[in-house]
């Protein structure tokens, strides 16, 4: 760094003048620049420094072996898997509660002397001590020695009670006790051994020579012999075991312990009950066997709880590979074993035109935790070329797999001699792991997957993008604190670039409950409601509301804002309308909404499908459409609901013509149409009249073509009476009627005349017996006077009017 500065001297009318001070200063700050820009360039090398030192008030780590000349002081030395209890791993010595100075090891070798002024003998099986809950146990009474083995005797029976044998094979069998009496010093060793059950008997257990947990001692008569796991993977339900412990650096404390497979219990632990602390593992938080974290953390005043699942949803589209899901069958693989014999011309041997493997070889599909999937043991499994889908460019590949290991071995994976292969040493683990690597791939070659031990895998996919884009994040959060509660569900999806989030904050002064979303494109929706004591809040772009809304009371200003927006409306329409919901009036309509289950709603914009309400009341509709059964606008214009009756003021237009004021309006003429099939003798005009009246006010008397027209012979026809009118709807109308009896029918050239005679009259009988009504209507002449009849023949014409009971006589012509 250059630090020669020039040096300025105030002006005092010397040599330094105004232009010498400004170019110093100039030089001066660009020394200052070069100086800074030094500093950037070696700011790789000033962090290699401070990574090269420890630090004194952060957590650090030292890569290499640190050498304390004078010693070191500290409260606590701990391994890094260290749990405690004398069936804990690792190793410890600390400083108690107490303030006593406790050392936790497995072994402890004193090469001269070892002075203990209290010795504690503690047995596994000892109420007083530690005490294993587990499938088998057994007290060792004799031992035998085998060539491979060790037989341990029990005693199997006292005469009177027999007991059986709770061991079996590929059982881990475990002795821990110190034999030593209170107040000897000498000679002191700790006794403990963990190995393999390798045969059982009525009254016995093989005990392997070999198979052993490092430096075992050697089964003796007198030892407690407990089953502390199992090697069959097909047996798990013998790999637990529960220990109590009453006394010990933990104490007291209850562990419980899964999957214990070998001479570990590193990472067995599944729930320790303990003052000194707690761990909890199972359904209640979420079940084993997907991506999942959990946290439970609760403090002073504070509940907080956190629980994360990971997903990675690939579909085919997405997939190079075919049928890499392992559900159903192995269809477009190819399967075999890692372990092949060669003849001397190094093909590979056959067996029944089969590749012979070795028994302890097996590729597959196969049940594990519940769920189908691949299972390959020492073999591998193979998709040929042809099978796997072209990919379009030549490029960066990813394949990954979830998997669960049983038994440690070598994986070989990928496109052998491409980029795109990976060849990885893999341990056991029963908890799911995923496996990804990358690589360039040309779209050749067989893709392989092989391993050396046991192992379960799940779901292998070849894409060209990485695992992380396919991921689906969800995390779900509740926090409980003195003063408030929240919860938040938050959902990040790569595979549509979207983020989403709910949930809820409740406080003394009230709740509010959001929603959120961001798309692909930064675009943000909210939606949030708001309970306060000052009343609720609601904010979204959009509100659907279904059902029925009520509303317990309304203020003054709420119902004057609501005759403010109905002011278009009638209020005696109003008044009807609410006379026919119940209500005296539209007022109490307005103050009972919330009894009576209706809906009010005032202002705004309400936009929606469907709008399903007994009773629609508004100042103004605008609708491109109406879809109705029936309308009723102020009394003025109706449309009955059997869509037969369309009232508009005094005009009221029927199913088969119309009403003007007191007066029906038709406009059909009908004739008379004589079923020719019948003889002339049944021709009945009797109902003529009565059955078109609503259909038309002018009718022709006469026959249809074919018909014999010559016979003479009167027929009576019968004007419609008040029941008859009343029936079809005109019985409080005037109409008039036309009558005209036809005199001649043409068929072709040829012209017949009619020789049938008509008598036009009422009905003598009352139709309404019993009642106070008559239906009785009379045909009136010009003095007012009743006519009996009215005879026709052909070319006569008859205009009646009618009116309230009457048929008044305007025209007769014969």
């Amino acid at each position: 760094m250059n630090t020669d500065f020039e040096y300025i001297v105030p002006w005092n009318g010397a040599n330094d003048t105004g232009r010498d001070v400004r170019l110093k200063l100039e030089r001066n700050f660009q020394k200052i620049a070069n100086d800074l820009w030094e500093l950037v360039e070696n700011d790789n090398d000033l962090l290699d420094l401070i990574n090269q030192r420890l630090s004194k008030v952060d957590d650090d780590t030292a890569a290499g072996l640190i050498t304390f000349l004078k010693g070191i002081i500290t409260d606590s030395i701990r391994s890094r898997q260290y749990t405690s209890g004398a069936l804990g791993a690792g190793f410890a010595a600390y400083i108690n509660n107490s303030g006593r100075s406790v050392a936790e090891v497995d072994e402890l070798i004193v090469r001269v002397k070892a002075i203990f002024h209290e010795l504690v003998i503690e047995i596994l099986s000892h109420v007083g001590g530690e005490v294993i809950l587990s499938p088998a146990s057994m007290k060792c009474i004799r031992v035998e020695e085998q060539e491979d083995t060790y037989r341990c005797y029990f005693k199997s029976t006292d005469g009177d009670t027999t007991i059986n044998n709770e061991f079996v094979l590929h059982d881990q069998a475990r002795c821990q006790t110190f034999n030593i009496k209170p107040g000897v010093h000498e000679n002191v060793s700790n006794r403990f051994y963990w190995r393999l059950v390798t045969g059982i008997g009525d009254d016995y257990i093989d005990l392997s020579k070999t198979d052993c947990y490092d430096n075992s001692d050697i089964p003796k008569a007198g030892d407690d012999i407990v089953q502390l796991g199992n090697r069959d993977p097909e047996q798990e339900e013998r790999q637990n075991a529960i220990i109590l412990s009453s006394y010990g650096p933990d104490a007291p404390s209850i562990k419980q312990y899964m999957y214990i497979d070998h001479y570990t219990l590193e990472g067995k632990e599944c729930t320790v009950v303990s003052p000194h602390g707690n761990v909890f593992t199972g359904d209640f938080i979420l079940k084993t066997g997907i991506n999942i974290a959990t946290q439970l953390q609760v403090l002073e005043n504070l509940i907080k709880t956190e629980i994360q699942n990971i997903e990675y949803i690939i579909n085919d589209a997405d997939n190079y590979l075919t049928n890499a899901s392992f559900t159903a069958d192995l269809d477009n693989w190819i399967t075999g074993s890692s372990v092949s014999v060669y003849e001397d011309n190094s093909s590979l041997l056959t067996v029944n035109e089969r590749l012979y493997t070795a028994n302890e070889s097996f590729v597959g599909l196969a049940s594990y935790n519940g769920k189908y999937m691949l299972r390959i043991k020492n073999g591998f499994i193979k998709q040929l070329a042809s099978v796997i889908k072209d990919p379009s460019n030549i490029g960066v590949f990813y394949v990954s797999f979830k998997y669960y290991c049983t038994e440690a071995g070598t994986l070989s994976c990928g496109f052998k001699n491409q980029e795109l292969y990976n060849e990885i040493e893999i341990t056991e683990n029963r908890t799911p792991k995923i496996h990804e690597f990358s690589g360039v791939w040309d779209g050749t070659r067989d893709f392989i997957l092989e391993f050396s031990g046991e192992i379960y895998v799940s779901l292998v996919s070849l894409t060209n993008k990485p695992l992380d884009d396919f991921k689906v994040e969800i995390n779900s959060k509740f926090e409980q604190m003195a003063d408030s509660i929240k919860a938040c569900v938050t959902s990040i999806n790569n595979l549509t670039n979207t983020v989403k989030e709910s949930g809820f904050q409740t406080t003394a002064d009230g709740t509010k409950i959001y929603a959120w979303y961001v798309d692909g494109d930064g675009k943000k929706k909210l939606s949030l409601f708001n309970v306060t004591p000052d009343g609720i809040f609601l904010d979204s772009s959009f509100i659907n509301v279904k059902g029925v809304v009520n509303f317990e009371s309304f203020t003054p200003e709420f119902q004057a804002a609501f005759e403010l927006y109905f002011s278009n409306a009638s209020m005696t329409a109003k008044d009807d309308i609410a006379r026919q919901l119940g209500y005296t009036n539209y007022a109490q309509l307005v103050e009972n909404a919330a009894a009576s289950g209706n809906t009010l709603i005032v202002g705004g914009y309400l936009n929606t499908k469907l709008i399903d309400v007994a009773t629609l009341l508004a100042g103004n509709i605008v609708s491109e459409m109406i879809n109705t059964n029936g309308i009723n606008i102020a009394d003025r214009f109706i449309f009955n609901k059997d869509s037969k009756v369309v009232t508009l003021g005094n005009l009221k237009i029927l199913e088969s013509g119309a009403l003007a004021g007191g007066n029906a309006v038709f406009d059909d003429v009908e004739r008379f149409i004589f079923d020719s099939s019948k003889p002339i003798t049944e021709a009945n005009f009797e109902n003529f009249i009565i059955d078109r009246i609503a259909q038309m006010t002018t009718i022709i008397l006469g026959l249809a073509p074919g018909m014999l027209v010559t016979q003479d012979k009167n027929y009576p026809v019968y004007l419609p009476d008040i029941k008859d009118l009343n029936e079809r709807g005109l019985s409080l109308f005037g109409f008039r009627l036309t009558i005209i009896a036809s005199g001649k029918w043409r068929i072709t050239n040829t012209e017949y005349d009619i020789g049938f005679k008509y008598s036009i009259q009422c009905r003598t009988e009352n139709r309404y017996e019993g009642t106070d009504f008559d239906s009785r209507t009379y045909i009136r002449d010009n003095n007012f006077g009743v006519m009996n009849e009215i005879k026709m023949a052909k070319g006569d014409i008859l205009e009646l009017y009618y009116y309230n009971g009457d048929y008044y006589l305007l025209n007769q012509r014969n």
